[in-house]
C-alpha cells in the first residue's frame, strides 16, 4: 500500500538522461567582456550579461554581430 492514497509511480532510472530541445533566437549585439561562464553585451541601449550555457554562438570581444540565445531567456530578460 502506498502512502497518500495515490497510484504508485515508478522510480526514475538514474542512468537515464532526459534531453530537452531548446529553441534559440538571434539578437544583434556587441560583445564587451567575456568570462568562463558568461558574456557581457550591449545592444546599443543597455548592457547585459548572458550565461554561456544559454548561448550557441556569439561574436568575439570588441566585435558586433549576432548572438544565438535560448529563446526563453531572451524573453525573460526583455531582449526580444
Amino acid at each position: 500500500m502506498t502512502s497518500g492514497g495515490g497510484a504508485s509511480c515508478p522510480a526514475p532510472n538514474i542512468g537515464e538522461i532526459m534531453q530537452v530541445e531548446e529553441e534559440y533566437i538571434e539578437i544583434d549585439v556587441e560583445t564587451l567582456f567575456e568570462t568562463d561562464q558568461a558574456v557581457k553585451f550591449t545592444d546599443g541601449d543597455r548592457e547585459f550579461w548572458i550565461p554561456q550555457s544559454l548561448m550557441d554562438d556569439w561574436p568575439g570581444v570588441g566585435e558586433s554581430g549576432t548572438a544565438t540565445v535560448a529563446e526563453w531567456f531572451a524573453e525573460k530578460e526583455g531582449l526580444i
